[in-house]
């Protein structure tokens, strides 16, 4: 399948990396949200607008990750 690796320890059995894959996009899903919580918005209306879209930029980075890590889950799922 596809879907997995072989893992050569002697024993002919399979692991499979869509759990792993799911792991890893929702620790990226998690560090990107904690950068877009993190930015500094300043007081400055001008200012102000453009942190608020460096925010928006890094938040939706941060849910592309958070979907992929759903689709990858919900594959797993199906798949086993």
């Amino acid at each position: 399948m596809i879907w997995t690796l072989k893992y050569f320890s002697g024993i002919d059995q399979d692991m499979t990396v869509l759990p792993y894959l799911a792991f890893f996009s929702s620790l990226i899903a998690a560090g990107l949200g904690i950068r877009a919580a993190t930015i500094h918005v300043r007081d400055n209306l001008d200012e102000f607008i453009g942190d608020i879209h460096k925010q928006g930029k890094w938040a939706s980075w941060a849910a592309v990750a958070a979907g992929a890590s759903v689709v990858l889950q919900a594959v797993d799922r199906l798949l086993t």
